[in-house]
């Protein structure tokens, strides 16, 4: 089993970076710059690093093509309710859509906020910076790269 686990911190009005590590030895920050209107904003700037960490990063070096073999380690109950369909938070299911579609049948685990990111001697941390564009990340139809 994969694991990703992210944790949103808010930094500014707009801007949240999300922490997240795969394993022991590998982790980082993403910073996600958002609309500052935006609402449930952390919620959505969590779903972006995500989406950004397992189809633009490719954080364990495959593209996925089902969520089978995946768990994401998530800090709020919010996003398996975005996923059951079950939730109120009506901006942040289009943010949603990716794991419903590509990333469906991955196992979604809620870890508390106050629990720490553990690492290993020496990690592997890596910073990154990214404005989602709301065309593709709150788009329920994704672009799919083929050799063909």
């Amino acid at each position: 089993m994969m694991y990703l686990r992210t944790l949103p911190e808010r930094l500014t009005a707009g801007h949240y970076a999300v922490h997240w590590t795969v394993g022991r030895k590998r982790g980082g920050s993403v910073t996600v710059s958002l609309s500052p209107e935006l609402e449930d904003a952390e919620l959505i700037a969590e779903l972006c690093a995500m989406r950004y960490l397992l189809l633009d990063k490719r954080v364990f070096n495959v593209s996925p093509t089902s969520g089978k073999g995946y768990c994401l380690q998530v800090s709020t109950g919010a996003i398996r309710k975005l996923v059951l369909r079950k939730s109120t938070k009506s901006a942040a299911f289009p943010y949603a859509a990716f794991l419903s579609s590509r990333m469906h049948g991955a196992k979604i685990e809620v870890i508390s906020k106050t629990e720490p990111i553990l690492f290993d001697d020496a990690p592997v941390l890596e910073q990154e910076h990214i404005s989602p564009d709301p065309d593709v990340y709150a788009s329920a139809n994704e672009a799919i790269d083929t050799p063909a």
